[in-house]
């Protein structure tokens, strides 16, 4: 094999591998999943709260406010599919309600099934909302 077709093979390896390892940095929005501890962090609705269990359905991708209305939770679980999860927010201290437009930090992400759960850190209500 010629010097010149070695150095070829080599540089694709190399763009190759760079390309790969990269590519888990750079998740979509809908799988995003926490690299190196850092907390996730997504744009997107509440759906519903439950009190009893501290969880909301957040849901978020190409979905508007108006989409929310005159649907059950389950509907709207198969509408958003797979971006939707179960949020605990015990540690979240403010007040929001279905329908909010929230800027949410999740970490402890579990996606066995879907929608998957996943703990809130922060939530940050958008302005003019609803």
């Amino acid at each position: 094999m010629s010097f010149g077709l070695k150095c070829m093979l080599r540089i694709s390896l190399f763009i190759s591998l760079i390309t790969i390892s990269t590519a888990g940095c750079l998740w979509p929005e809908s799988r995003a999943v926490s690299v190196d501890d850092k907390p996730c962090q997504f744009n997107g609705y509440i759906v519903t709260h439950q009190v009893k269990e501290e969880q909301v359905l957040f849901v978020w991708g190409n979905i508007r406010a108006q989409d929310l209305e005159d649907k059950s939770v389950q509907q709207l679980i198969q509408l958003v599919k797979p971006n939707a999860l179960w949020v605990d927010i015990r540690s979240i201290p403010q007040s929001f309600s279905p329908g909010d437009k929230v800027h949410l930090w999740i970490s402890e992400r579990d996606e066995i099934a879907y929608p998957g759960t996943a703990k809130a850190i922060r939530l940050e209500i958008i302005n003019g909302s609803k």
